[in-house]
């Protein structure tokens, strides 16, 4: 029934979450949309008057009644998780979608009689394309890595979406950016462009692997793709189903919506992912709580009204829907009843279970091949140093007796072509090494060290990690740093990892335990904490033991953001450099580990500093509205390993650098600094992200000198730089501001 004092339909989005658990996210995402792109709301209002007219035609028999074929694509972003699912699972997404809109779910019977007459078969079928946008051979599925899978949102949808006027597209990731949300859709035309489209928590898309059988996943992707087709919640356009009145009038205030579908009763929908049968909420009728489109936990049918409620978006214009299924799209997209399917080159991927290991430590690889249902052979070249070098199984255990970064090589091939596939530096074979040992970070190739034993630092693809840095140190002219500002998912763990270290003759006791000590210095960022004084920064730092290569570790030390502070009550807005005052000794227990032959040590920090945008927080003292929470450099340096006996400290000595004035003008300004006796120096200048502005090299005198960075201010903007002196015998470091 469709009450007209407060149709709100086409400004809202929606999504549903089939999870007690879970939240709208589509809300948010609409919205967010139509401020950004106005226009939008052009198209939305045209839609209504569209779906109108062809609606009251319908009645009139005007409009021939259609099977409606949608060419779709399945895009799936993983890290090589659980998140990389099946193409089992896609195909049981599919046909949930299909059974679910031709009303041949298996559980259709159990619509109770007052609406069992109002059962629609959409006609409406969804098939897996068969090509893609270039003509080429397809199952309809692709695989993409990346971390944004953690996060997922608009922003895996660029680099990864098919033209939206020839398919649905469908994205598929390990978590929504949006905390809660399982699911989203746009309604026809108000996404951003090129972003039509469903996106799916991997948990709550199909039947089986990740997801379940139950109601709320299997009926989770129909729902979304009813939001597709311009189906709202049979209340109308809003994510808050119940009674509430917020207005006081007595009625409540989804009695007030509607969804623009003649034969959904107005309900005020079901907040509680239950199935209340005989609801009755507005105007005295039984609410079809059964409804796909409703939140509770039967949902099962969809109606006649929104059958022509979905025809009608599907001849609209808006946002490409009645380009789909036209008989020339359903040719070149490879769906066409009478299109002979082909057998797909594969396409040529592969995993293995870690990418580091000790010499002669066997590594089990794994294809990941796809775009096939079957594969004829395969051909891996895993280099020199590898036992095999060469193999041809189809998922390879192979051992490596060189220390350094190996190449895999796979091709993969079947009866109609093959496809191959490289990836550099996959395998490192870490460094052999003995007890005690001493890493402080002075090799400007760190971890590819010249003269010392290498570490490894775990790809994390685009998501920057540790890396050396020359700005600060404890001890020398080098530290290690890593910040969660620049970080965007907290999934993904920051690992450092030793050389395979020798403690054969590492012995421990109550007055000479066995140790791992690190200098360490962070400073906060923010100042806000979100209960008892826990920091709305949630850094976190751990240090691990394995005594067989990795197969498992043991925690040994943990610290979050409150406990790595060096810098007392001080917060540090701008990027942190520390100063000698702030370093601080850390030490752990590694007691475990004497005399074992094979020992491994790693720090493993997570973090997550960049949202996907704007949020609210609450702080002990109010609210707090960011699109970052990052923390600031954390830094480590000066590692030592063992139970004394370390090699000697750098003879380097550290000096303080002053600049006047402060901050520099745009007119003069002057580096000001004592030196303990003559010395040629290396001046450099660099910026927030770690490029070198300015490299320049000068004689010095001992005692008070002075250098000009006139220059240098004529040349570049007002803002925060790092300037570093240094030399074989002494090193100063410190943060410069330009204000112009």
């Amino acid at each position: 029934m469709i009450l007209t004092r407060f149709f709100l339909f086409f400004f809202l989005g929606l999504t549903f979450s089939f999870s007690q658990n879970k939240t709208c996210g589509s809300v948010e995402a609409i919205q967010k949309s139509l401020e950004q792109f106005p226009e939008k709301r052009q198209i939305l209002k045209n839609l209504n008057a569209f779906t109108k007219e062809f609606i009251e035609q319908k009645k009139l028999c005007r409009q021939s009644d259609t099977t409606y074929i949608i060419p779709t694509v399945v895009h799936i972003i993983h890290n090589y998780g659980p998140e990389r699912i099946s193409k089992t699972q896609v195909l049981s997404c599919m046909k949930s979608m299909n059974d679910d809109f031709s009303s041949l779910n298996d559980d259709i019977t159990a619509v109770i009689d007052e609406f069992s007459n109002l059962i629609s078969d959409m006609g409406i079928e969804f098939r897996l394309a068969k090509l893609d946008p270039d003509g080429n051979c397809t199952d309809g599925i692709t695989y993409h890595q990346s971390i944004l899978t953690y996060e997922g949102g608009e922003n895996v949808k660029d680099d990864t979406y098919w033209d939206n006027d020839m398919y649905m597209n469908i994205w598929v990731v390990a978590d929504l950016a949006s905390d809660g949300t399982a699911a989203y859709a746009y309604y026809p035309g108000s996404a951003p462009d090129n972003h039509e489209g469903i996106i799916c928590d991997d948990d709550y898309f199909g039947t089986t692997g990740t997801a379940n059988s139950g109601n709320w996943s299997r009926h989770t992707m129909p729902h979304e793709v009813g939001h597709y087709l311009n189906l709202a919640h049979p209340w109308g356009s809003s994510n808050s189903p119940g009674n509430d009145d917020n207005d006081d009038d007595g009625i409540p205030d989804n009695c007030l919506i509607d969804d623009g579908v003649d034969d959904t009763p107005l309900t005020f929908g079901v907040s509680n992912s239950n199935c209340p049968l005989t609801q009755i909420s507005c105007n005295d009728t039984l609410d079809n709580v059964q409804n796909i489109m409703d939140y509770s936990n039967c949902a099962l049918m969809f109606t006649n009204g929104q059958k022509d409620r979905a025809h009608a978006a599907l001849n609209s214009s808006s946002g490409g829907r009645n380009l789909l299924w036209q008989e020339d799209n359903l040719w070149n997209t490879g769906v066409h009843d009478n299109y002979e399917e082909n057998i797909c080159i594969p396409i040529a991927d592969f995993t293995s279970n870690t990418q580091s290991a000790c010499n002669d430590i066997t590594i089990s690889f794994e294809q990941m091949c796809y775009n096939a249902d079957s594969f004829d052979s395969f051909y891996w070249d895993f280099g020199s140093g590898a036992t095999p070098s060469i193999s041809y199984e189809e998922n390879p255990i192979i051992s490596y007796t060189l220390p350094g970064s190996h190449d895999v090589k796979l091709i993969v091939t079947n009866e109609s072509g093959s496809s191959e596939i490289i990836k550099e530096n996959y395998i490192t074979i870490l460094d052999s090494d003995a007890a005690p040992f001493l890493e402080q970070f002075e090799d400007i190739n760190f971890p590819e060290n010249s003269t010392n034993s290498n570490w490894y630092i775990k790809p994390t693809g685009t998501e920057p990690s540790w890396a050396r840095t020359g700005f600060a140190s404890s001890d020398g002219v080098g530290s290690i740093r890593i910040s969660s500002q620049y970080l965007s998912a907290n999934d993904v763990i920051h690992e450092l990892v030793s050389p395979e270290l020798d403690f054969s003759t590492q012995t421990t006791s109550s007055e000479k335990p066995l140790s791992l000590y690190f200098d360490l210095a962070y400073a906060k960022r923010l100042p806000y904490t979100v209960e008892d004084g826990i920091s709305i920064i949630d850094d976190v730092l751990s240090v691990y033991v394995s005594k067989n290569c990795g197969e498992s570790w043991i925690k040994r030390g943990q610290w979050n953001t409150n406990e790595l502070n060096t810098k007392g009550d001080s917060i540090v807005f701008n990027p942190y450099v520390p100063s000698a005052s702030d370093w601080e000794e850390r030490s752990v227990n590694i007691q475990t580990a004497a005399e074992e032959s094979s020992v491994i040590i790693k720090f493993s920090f997570t973090g997550k500093g960049i949202l996907q945008e704007e949020e609210a927080f609450n702080i002990d003292n109010g609210t707090i509205i960011t699109d970052n929470v990052g923390g600031n450099w954390l830094y480590i340096d000066n590692i030592r390993i063992g139970n004394g006996d370390w090699e000697p400290s750098s003879n380097i000595e550290t000096i303080d650098l002053d600049v006047f004035p402060n901050p520099l003008s745009k007119n003069n300004g002057y580096l000001r600094f004592d030196l303990p006796e003559n010395d040629i120096l290396h001046i450099s200048v660099y910026n927030l992200y770690g490029k070198k502005l300015l490299d320049d090299q000068k004689s010095f005198i001992a005692g008070n000198n002075s250098y000009s960075l006139n220059t240098f201010i004529n040349e570049n903007n007002s803002g925060l730089y790092i300037i570093k002196v240094s030399s074989e015998k002494i090193l100063g470091t410190r943060s410069i501001t330009i204000a112009k």
